[in-house]
């Protein structure tokens, strides 16, 4: 799941996603496999 820190989050593997107004935000994504896996990374 991506959290793009603005209030809006995808479930997508890949999405695209257009901030509103100009700033700084921390965007987060966690990913969890099939076995049970996951991971997560942020960036600002």
């Amino acid at each position: 799941m991506w959290d793009f820190g603005d209030g809006n989050y995808s479930n997508e593997i890949s999405p695209e996603h257009i901030f509103d107004t100009p700033g700084q935000y921390l965007v987060t994504y966690q990913c969890i496999s099939p076995i049970g896996c996951n991971g997560a990374d942020s960036i600002q």
